[in-house]
């Protein structure tokens, strides 16, 4: 759950009032800015983010689920060194 709750949160940071910085000018200053959502580069960034979190949520619950009646590999295999198996 930790994943998609990430996942939110880039969602959120999408249309959320953020500061953005750069270094620039003949003696290299930093200068910031506040603005009231990312720009499509940072929106991009953000949206990749998101995706590899849902991806890598959905890799996870396929991996645990993986047996038989949906039940996660690690707990078939403990029926079966506890003699439980069906």
């Amino acid at each position: 759950m930790a994943l998609l709750e990430d996942a939110e949160r880039l969602r959120r940071q999408l249309s959320e009032p953020c500061t953005i910085s750069a270094f620039g000018g003949r003696d290299n200053t930093l200068r910031t800015a506040k603005v009231s959502e990312p720009d499509p580069k940072a929106k991009q960034a953000l949206m990749v983010a998101l995706g590899i979190c849902i991806d890598k949520h959905l890799q996870l619950e396929r991996h645990d689920f993986q047996g038989d009646q949906g039940m996660a590999a690690v707990d078939l295999w403990l029926r079966y060194v506890t003699g439980r198996a069906q």
